[in-house]
């Protein structure tokens, strides 16, 4: 029997557990954290149907998946603070970004732990335990009001070279945006329907 194959975005929770829509009218196929095959949240992946297992919480049968592919990463740079582990002897950033189940691990010289920054994704190799990046710029001491600002501003995409005020304004717009576009449109047309037949000069 040949294989069925899935693409599309992947959701992961926060203990590395993944979830795959690949019929809405179905339960999500399950993807255990060992066969997430590096996929990152919101990814798009490309995933092969597995076998059926009991849902421990309900007894349900549900149906399992395997990512063998990453077809697209939805992002490739990092924000987070750095930190020691010295039982391995690493580097690690641990993101700030929520959905991120898994830290990286650094690698550079004189990398300044305890501060935050920013990495830019390099891979994950097959059988390690985290991914990788490499530094690409110190934001400052994590905890700062102007360091934070401007994490947030660069986890959200926006150029690091504005100044954190600007930085800053332009997260919060994006966030209230939306919540502004809709509101005018729901009063044009609330506008429009108390006004139906009215015509201007």
């Amino acid at each position: 029997m040949e294989p069925t194959y899935f693409e599309g975005p992947i959701t992961i929770t926060k203990r590395g557990t993944g979830f795959f829509t690949f019929d809405p009218e179905q339960d999500d196929l399950i993807i255990e954290p060992s066969d997430l095959g590096g996929a990152f949240p919101t990814d798009i992946v490309k995933v092969e149907l597995g076998d059926d297992i009991t849902d421990p919480k309900t007894g349900k049968k549900r149906k399992t998946g395997k990512v063998v592919e990453v077809i697209e990463r939805s992002r490739l740079t990092f924000v987070g603070t750095l930190s020691e582990n010295k039982e391995e002897n690493l580097t690690m950033l641990l993101p700030d970004w929520k959905k991120m189940y898994v830290p990286f691990v650094v690698k550079g010289e004189s990398l300044p732990i305890g501060q935050k920054v920013l990495i830019r994704f390099k891979g994950w190799n097959a059988h390690q335990p985290y991914p990788w990046g490499e530094l690409e710029e110190i934001i400052g001491p994590a905890g700062d009001h102007e360091t934070e600002m401007r994490a947030l501003a660069l986890s959200q995409g926006f150029h690091s070279n504005f100044p954190p005020s600007v930085n800053a304004e332009a997260v919060k717009l994006e966030s209230t945006g939306r919540a502004i576009i809709e509101e005018e449109t729901a009063t044009a047309v609330l506008w429009g329907e108390e006004h139906e037949g009215f015509c201007t000069p």
